[in-house]
Formats: structure tokens, C-alpha cells, sequence
């Protein structure tokens, strides 16, 4: 049983890239990146016997040279091959030769399926697959699996067409949607060890990513990554984080992790189970990952201290707002100057008794919520300049559809179910798919994006968790580059843009040979 799986991330969205004021830089960069997705997914086949290889950076090959691989990878026993979507793909850009590679691979190799997957549908719009799974996918990809090899029923789906209703070519797309969450929920998942192989040519400094629990405990208004609300213990088994962190480290020499969990501080007791792991290893490891502060402040120097011990010095904050009211209709209710002494005694705490050197706090904020007038999202921008220079970011609350809200009684309970956040600025807003109005009307879409860009356009540098790849693909010291910011050239985009060079070389040169053990 043989299958491919693609990893398809193809640049850091605006948190991850380093800034125009960087040394030698003119532009945003844009460098290609692992789509971790794609392993976790493989190593779960694999565990049931499938011969499942990883080729990522597809956005850094030719169409040729994708053709060519897939000529020397596909044989009669290959099932399927999957695309593993990270975030959506450029209207007009990358997904029209991963169009073109699908039809390639329908017109060349028909016996074999094709599907992409990500964790949110919108994601997956354009993507003309046979299939595509939304959601932690492990066990939605072992039931669509079962059933191209004969051992299991066809997969549960939805067909979606057209879900924007515009009259576009590019979102003339019918999908056959399988909902992970819905049919084939895969949380919380005990064992969800990355396996790495010889032919995926893992580097020591690279940056890997870890989930040390899946699901998130709280219901943000405005988020949409789930599942959401969820109870119980979803932690990992301790013995299985245990080996993922001795095996990368032996086999390949990796010590850093991006961590995956939406909030990595959920409860006391994850962080001092995990605490205890570090605590085994014969190394110091390194975690950047999400974090609520408000956690941090209502529980104190313990929780603090067992985030230490593992390393734990990459934070990552989604205040959203330093307003009250504001962060009410979003259910972040802790009081913000609560949430301004914490942010101060935290930074001073972690950079004191940081076992790496170091402490990066890095937050997000959202512009537009209701209740927020423009003098108070100026106001916050005053405070984060003056107390927290250069490490925020601004993003602007988009409105999907407003004309089926009551602008004039938004009632954050019910409409916020019909909100989208808009990351970036490249969206287009033709066809009436998304306006924007904020609750009250104190300014329009226009206004917000301009502010927004300005103000995050004048800090010196965006270093946040997000660019720990970069700077350890790079070579970077780690320490001096998130206390001091970054100081790039164009030899430190060159390291980078050379290890994928011959991760290509490697993979189009490889003879391959299917293990033994596979059948």
C-alpha cells in the first residue's frame, strides 16, 4: 500500500516574516517552510503499514520537475496522493499549478486518488482534489483510505459548490468535503508522535513542531480553529512526548519546537506533567507557543516555573484588546490593567530565570471589535509602544456578509458566529464577498486597513514564535536575535533557500526503493 502526501507551505504569513527594515532586505521575504501536517498524517499510515513519502516545499519545484517525481514515485500499488494545505493558497498564484499538477495526475495516473486537507474548509476553496478533510485528519484519512483498498465503506461526505455564491471561476469548484470533527473526530489523541524519516532529510537546526494537547478548553468569539470547548484531560501520553523529543534529538539533532496547541497553558497540570518529561531528557529543549496571559496572571510563579524547566520561553499572546468592554463581547473578560502588570512581570520573570538566555513575548491584537472607538485601539497602540516596542501586531476584524447582521444592535452572543478575521491585505473584495462595517460606524474597512498597516509597518522587527525556523535555519544566535532584533542579510536568505536546493537535488536525484516492510 503506497501513497504520496505533498506539503505545499510555501511562505510565512505576515507574523512569520522578517521585516523590510531588516539589514539587506527591501521587501517582506518570502522562504519556504515544512507543512508539518503532512508528517503527521504520514507517520499515522505508516504506523498501519502504508509506505507513505513526505515531499515537501512543492511550491519550490517546477511543474516539470513535480511531473517528474511524480513519474518515479507512482506505481500500480500507489492509492492515493494528498496535498497537505497549510493556509489558503493565492488566488491567481501557487494553487493554479497545483491545478494543473492534480490534472496532470488525473490524466496520467487515473487509478490513483487525490485529496488535500486543512483545518479550515475555506483553505481548501480551489483545490479541484477528489476528496478534501478538514480537521485533525488521522482518522478521516484512515477511513477514506480503508475504502480505496477495499476494507471499509466510503467515507462520509458533504458536497460543497460554490460556498461564496459569486460568479468566479476560481471558486467553480465542487468539493467532497469530509468534516474530521463531525464523522471522525481525532481528539484527544494520546499517541500524536511525528515520526521522521531517513528520506525527509530533517537538519539539526531546523525547528520542528510539537502538540503536547489537542482541542482548546475556551470558546474566543471570534475563533474558528476547533474543536473548541472542549473537557476533560487531551493531553498526550507522557511516555509518547517523551520519545518524540529523545528520537529527534538522537537522530537528527534537533532541540527546537514550534508548539501546535492552541493554548499551550490550559491547565496547571499539563504544564507540570510535561515539566516532568523535560525534566528527563539529557538536553535543554526550546518551545515557543500560544499562551493566555490571563492564565499567567491568575495562577502565579508555579505554572511560570514548570514552563522554565521545559524551555518554554516563546510566547505567544492573543490579548485582542487592552479595552474592557471590548474584550467582553469577545469573552476575554480579565480587567486590562490586570493584563498590563502581568505582561511586565512575566517579561521580567522569564528573561531573569530563562534557561536559554532569553524570553520572547510577541502579541497579537484585533482592530475593529465592538465596543472599541479609534481613540481606544490608539490608546493601546500608545501603551504596546511604550511598553512593549516592536513585539505586537495589529489585525483588522473582518464582517462576512454584513447585510444579515442588524448594524445597529449587534449582539456579539449571536453575530459573532458570522464574523471572519482578515489576515493580510492582498484579499479581494469584488463580487460583495466580504464588506466590512464596524457595529459603530465610527469607521469604515478603508480607514481600518490603513491604520492597521501603518502602525505595523513602523515597528523595526516582527520577531515572533512564528520566526524560529528562519533564524534557526539561518544560523542565527537565537538569544541576541529576540532581544535585539534581527540583523539579515542576503547570505542568511541564501543559507535557507540552499537547504531547500538540495532537498530538491535529493529528493528529484533519489533512486527510489520501497522498504521491505511494506507491502
Amino acid at each position: 500500500m503506497h501513497g504520496l502526501i505533498f506539503g505545499t507551505k510555501s511562505q510565512m504569513d505576515e507574523q512569520q516574516q522578517l521585516s523590510s527594515h531588516s539589514k539587506g532586505l527591501n521587501s517582506l521575504v518570502d522562504i519556504p517552510a515544512r507543512t508539518f501536517g503532512a508528517y503527521k498524517i504520514a507517520t499515522h499510515l505508516r504506523d498501519l503499514g502504508w509506505d507513505i513519502e513526505v515531499i515537501d516545499f512543492f511550491h519550490s519545484f517546477s511543474f516539470e520537475e513535480l511531473c517528474t517525481l511524480l513519474h518515479d514515485r507512482i506505481t500500480e500499488e500507489t492509492k492515493f496522493i494528498g496535498f497537505s494545505i497549510f493556509y489558503k493558497l493565492n488566488a491567481t498564484g501557487e494553487d493554479g499549478k497545483l491545478n494543473r499538477v492534480l490534472k496532470y495526475i488525473n490524466t496520467h495516473f487515473p487509478w490513483v486518488k487525490t485529496v488535500c486537507g486543512s483545518q479550515k474548509l475555506e483553505s481548501l476553496l480551489k483545490i479541484k482534489t477528489d476528496y478534501h478533510i478538514i480537521g485533525f485528519g488521522e482518522n478521516a484519512i484512515v477511513a477514506l483510505t480503508n475504502y480505496l483498498i477495499g476494507k471499509g465503506p466510503h467515507p462520509k461526505t458533504t458536497t460543497v459548490k460554490n460556498m461564496y455564491d459569486v460568479p468566479d471561476p476560481i471558486f467553480d469548484v465542487e468539493l467532497n468535503v469530509i468534516d474530521s470533527a463531525r464523522h471522525y473526530p481525532a481528539f484527544p489523541k494520546r499517541s500524536a508522535k511525528i515520526t521522521y524519516e531517513e528520506r525527509d532529510y530533517i537538519q539539526p537546526n531546523e525547528t520542528l513542531n510539537i502538540e503536547f494537547s489537542r482541542g482548546c478548553k475556551f470558546k474566543c468569539a471570534f475563533c474558528a480553529y476547533g474543536p473548541l470547548g472542549v473537557k476533560g484531560d487531551m493531553t498526550r501520553c507522557d511516555n509518547d512526548v517523551y520519545e518524540e523529543l529523545m528520537e529527534n534529538y538522537e537522530k537528527w539533532g534537533c532541540t527546537q519546537y514550534i508548539v501546535s496547541d492552541e493554548t499551550f497553558n490550559d491547565t496547571s497540570e499539563k504544564l507540570e506533567k510535561f515539566a516532568e518529561v523535560c525534566k528527563r531528557l539529557p538536553f535543554q529543549p526550546t518551545f515557543h507557543g500560544f499562551v493566555r496571559v490571563d492564565l499567567m496572571a491568575s495562577r502565579g510563579e508555579k505554572d511560570w516555573d514548570n514552563m522554565l524547566h521545559m524551555g518554554f520561553v516563546g510566547h505567544h499572546y492573543g490579548i485582542e484588546t487592552l479595552n474592557h468592554e471590548a474584550g467582553k463581547t469577545i469573552r476575554k473578560g480579565m480587567h486590562p490593567d490586570k493584563i498590563k502588570e502581568c505582561l511586565l512581570k512575566t517579561r521580567e520573570y522569564f528573561t531573569k530565570n530563562s534557561p536559554l538566555g532569553y524570553y520572547s513575548g510577541f502579541i497579537t491584537m484585533i482592530a475593529g471589535l465592538p465596543k472599541e472607538s479609534q481613540e481606544s485601539l490608539k490608546e493601546s497602540q500608545r501603551w504596546l509602544f511604550d511598553n512593549w516596542p516592536d513585539k505586537y501586531f495589529f489585525i483588522p476584524l473582518g464582517l462576512t456578509h454584513p447585510e444579515k447582521l442588524d448594524k445597529n444592535n449587534f449582539d456579539p452572543k449571536s453575530d459573532f458566529d458570522k464574523l471572519s478575521l482578515h489576515h493580510g491585505y492582498e484579499f479581494k473584495f469584488e463580487h460583495g464577498m466580504m464588506k466590512w462595517i464596524h457595529p459603530s460606524k465610527e469607521y469604515d474597512l478603508i480607514d481600518m486597513l490603513k491604520w492597521v498597516a501603518t502602525i505595523n509597518s513602523a515597528r523595526n522587527h516582527k520577531v515572533s514564535m512564528w520566526s524560529l525556523p528562519i533564524l534557526t535555519q539561518a544560523n542565527k544566535n537565537i538569544a541576541d536575535t529576540y532581544t535585539n532584533g534581527v540583523d539579515w542579510d542576503t547570505t542568511d536568505t541564501d543559507t535557507i533557500l540552499n537547504f531547500v536546493s538540495e532537498y530538491k537535488e535529493r529528493k528529484l536525484g533519489q533512486l527510489y526503493v520501497r522498504p521491505e516492510n511494506h507491502v
